[in-house]
């Protein structure tokens, strides 16, 4: 796992199209918010070989829980806990809000079938849409 907490120092190892959304979201961050970014934002990019493990460690939940009810993907009345998601192509974009502030974290998943199997269904799901 990859955890970015300043958007605006990305690693330059980067994947170009991952690069180009981080800054974007940085740049509308910004439209409203001049103080720190990691007071309200953190990063995170799932990368080959990470499991659900790393995922979790490091967000601190699984994406694969619901947050309020306990309830498990696959489970038929699961709901997954993100605010929106999105898939962007080569990366779905999952995004959390945690406090009432509104700080939040954005989990950025590899739309890769190499990609861990639950996660990239989850991705597959409920980020994917025809008009996609």
């Amino acid at each position: 796992m990859l955890t970015i907490v300043d958007g605006e120092a990305l690693p330059r190892a980067l994947d170009p199209s991952l690069r180009a959304l981080i800054t974007l979201r940085v740049r509308q961050l910004r439209r409203n918010y001049d103080g720190p970014l990691q007071e309200i934002v953190c990063f995170y990019v799932v990368e080959a070989g990470d499991g659900q493990e790393q995922v979790a460690e490091a967000l601190g939940f699984s994406p694969l829980k619901n947050l309020v009810d306990g309830t498990s993907f696959g489970d038929p009345d699961f709901t997954p806990s993100f605010e929106w998601m999105t898939c962007h192509g080569a990366w779905f974009e999952l995004v959390f809000l945690l406090t009432d502030d509104g700080f939040g974290h954005i989990l950025f998943v590899p739309n890769d079938p190499g990609t861990e199997f639950d996660l990239h269904l989850l991705c597959l799901t409920h980020g994917c849409s025809d008009s996609d």
